[in-house]
């Protein structure tokens, strides 16, 4: 030990002090510095002295400073990793080459891979074949330029499915201005993007919901333009798009007279000047003139939405036309009649009349006064007595404040009268009836038309079916019988629907019942069925929930046979799929000024992939320079033409891609779609 400080004090003393300058001086070029100090004065000496000591002090202090630098540098660097490492977005840095030289935990949390297998690792290795030249491309312009914003990329996670990132970031450079590494932000947009093609759909739904509305409908903007009308408007107004593209335009054309004109615009105004989003002005009733002259009375309804209004109306001219008949029949017969064609009635607690209108000759053959004191139950039809006390008990049972029911009255002189109730119960304090108001309308005739329509139920080509809660068969028609192979409606009423489903479709079958019994809403669609001698057949369906006191007791529809149908669409697939000549379906892809730059596969037959050697499940749904990168523009141009125009064409040409010649017939099925068939005569063409 005494030797280790004996040769650090040696080694000390010869560092030179930055206390004592003198002696550093003496200890360099020692005959130089002698010769030269002597032709000095002891102040000069001093002098430099006092010049070399303060330039060491400052050489000490920047030294100090140098550390202090390189601390806050490293603090800066641990802070900096230490948000990267926390950032709730993905991080990564690239070296010049495009390999990773950082990730932080939510990038790896993104992916689903570790660290390790990624650092050192190409970024293309993370991305599907056809992203691989786009990085490549795109890394050189990024070194180029410095910074990224919105570079959208879909990436590769480790368990095989890709999702689609969005990168912002910049170059990272040294003091020298040279490259670094990249520092870049990932954002996985996937759902955003399933979200806006969601949207889209949404939007095309919507416009296909708006076009085919029953009512007329149009789309006006801010400034009075009129953006769309749909097909009902054009109808109803007999005036198209073009005539008129804005307000002024529909106001002098549909208004032609001043005052009409003057309301219209008035109540447009008063309505966007509310400003409120979602407002509407409920429904006015406006007289319009249509293309042809005539006058007619619309509903008129406006909705704002955003920045845009949605005029709806519908043609109401023959109901307007009905109520002022009505209006004018009730003008008419208004000192005829004095009061109500109802029986209206009110019984005590015991059920007799304590007041009765002048009806009640006409349903009981009797006048009012002679009706009071008399039990209600003794107008009762014998049959239907029973089913009037038991729905009278239950609803006061259950304390009901009001109750409909249907039943029989016979008069005195034996006619029979049939009449739907509308009761209202009142009671005390104690839950005890008090009386009972009724109000009983003839319903006979509508009767009549009921056991009527029955019977046209019944001579229906369309089956008819009714099941109750249960899902039991309650009432079927003769076409309903035939269609399933029965002879008798006695084979089938109390079964369960499920003896005619096909096994394939019952689930099906069993969740519109289900759901009919739940929401009470008519639904349609279409269904095979299970006949009685186990053949299957097809049909059509059209069901509704029938009601009873607001509540579903029961389901009816009808169903129309399809079984031909089905085998005629069997018979079209099967032509489809064995066809000679190649056939496929296209949509045109347009840039934006609607020029033709692309095509996408929609359909294809065997006949094409056996003359091309494409496979569909290959080319459907992709676009053709995707698949076909060299395929000649003049082929994009002419299919184009066809898909837009409309026009067909008829060509012989040499497909390079494919080195085949192909006689091509293309057409429009509908505008932005074409089809093609075709055939290889490449064997023609090479003899010729």
């Amino acid at each position: 030990m005494a030797q280790k400080r004996s040769a650090s004090t040696r080694k000390k003393n010869r560092a030179p002090s930055l206390k004592s300058p003198p002696k550093k001086i003496t200890t360099v070029k020692k005959s130089s510095a002698a010769s030269s100090d002597k032709s000095k004065t002891k102040d000069q000496l001093i002098d430099e002295l006092q010049k070399l000591h303060r330039k060491v002090t400052r050489l000490e202090k920047t030294k100090d400073k140098l550390k202090q630098h390189e601390i806050l540098l490293k603090e800066s660097e641990d802070r900096f990793k230490k948000l990267y490492e926390r950032a709730p977005l993905g991080y990564q840095s690239l070296d010049e080459n495009g390999f990773f030289k950082e990730v932080n935990e939510a990038w790896l949390n993104t992916l689903g891979y570790k660290k390790k297998e990624v650092i050192g690792k190409w970024f293309g290795d993370f991305l599907p074949d056809e992203y691989k030249d786009v990085f490549r491309q795109n890394f050189n312009r990024f070194k180029s330029s410095g910074s990224v914003s919105g570079v959208e990329f879909e990436m590769l996670k480790k368990d095989g499915s890709t999702i689609i990132v969005s990168f912002d970031g910049r170059i990272g450079k040294g003091i020298d201005g040279n490259f670094l590494q990249t520092h870049c932000i990932l954002q996985d947009i996937t759902g955003q993007k399933e979200a806006e093609k969601a949207l889209r759909e949404s939007e095309e739904k919507f416009r296909t919901l708006v076009e085919n509305a029953p009512m007329a409908m149009s789309i006006v903007n801010a400034n009075g333009a009129i953006e769309f009308i749909n097909s009902k408007h054009i109808k109803l107004t007999g005036y198209s798009h073009d005539e008129i593209p804005d307000l002024k335009h529909w106001w002098s054309k549909a208004y032609q007279d001043g005052g009409s004109r003057k309301t219209a615009i008035d109540g447009w105004n008063k309505f966007i000047s509310s400003g409120s989003t979602g407002e509407d002005i409920g429904i006015v009733e406006r007289q319009i003139v249509c293309k042809d002259g005539t006058s007619k009375y619309i509903e008129l309804s406006y909705v704002r939405n955003k920045d845009k209004v949605i005029v709806t109306f519908d043609d109401v001219t023959e109901r307007r036309r009905a109520e002022n008949a009505l209006r004018e029949s009730e003008k008419r017969y208004r000192d005829f009649i004095q009061g109500t064609n109802d029986l209206v009635t009110r019984v005590d607690s015991d059920g007799n009349f304590i007041f009765v209108n002048h009806m009640s000759e006409k349903v009981f053959g009797i006048p009012a006064d002679e009706c009071l004191g008399k039990s209600a139950f003794q107008f009762i039809h014998h049959d239907d007595v029973e089913h009037t006390i038991t729905k009278f008990n239950k609803l006061v049972s259950n304390k009901e404040p009001r109750g409909t029911f249907e039943n029989r009255q016979v008069s005195v002189d034996g006619r029979i009268t049939h009449v739907l109730w509308n009761s209202t119960f009142h009671y005390d304090e104690d839950g005890n009836v008090l009386f009972v108001d009724g109000i009983a309308r003839d319903i006979t005739e509508q009767r009549r038309e009921s056991t009527r329509l029955k019977e046209i139920i019944d001579a229906t080509l369309a089956g008819y079916f009714y099941i109750d809660r249960n899902g039991l068969f309650q009432k079927v028609n003769s076409a309903w019988l035939k269609m399933h192979k029965y002879i008798s409606e006695d084979e089938i009423v109390g079964k369960h629907f499920s003896v005619t489903q096909v096994d394939m479709d019952f689930e099906k079958a069993n969740e519109v019942v289900s759901q009919l019994f739940k929401s009470g809403e008519s639904q349609t669609g279409e269904f095979s069925r299970l006949c009685k001698d186990g053949s299957i057949g097809y049909h059509s369906f059209t069901v509704r929930p029938v009601m009873d006191g607001g509540k579903v007791v029961g389901i009816e529809g009808f169903l129309i046979d399809t079984t031909e149908l089905n085998k005629a669409k069997k018979d079209y697939e099967l032509m489809f799929n064995q066809m000679q000549g190649g056939f496929a379906l296209h949509e045109i892809i347009c840039d934006e000024n609607n020029n033709p730059i692309d095509y996408r596969f929609l359909v294809i037959n065997p006949a094409f992939e056996k003359q091309t050697g494409m496979n569909a499940s290959d080319f459907v749904g992709k676009r053709v320079l995707e698949m076909i990168p060299n395929l000649e523009k003049k082929w994009i141009d002419i299919y184009g033409k066809v898909a837009l125009t409309g026009e067909p064409v008829q060509f012989e040409n040499f497909a390079e891609g494919l080195g085949k010649y192909f006689e091509v017939v293309a057409f429009c099925p509908q505008k932005g779609q074409f089809a093609c068939i075709f055939n290889d005569i490449s064997v023609r063409k090479k003899a010729e």
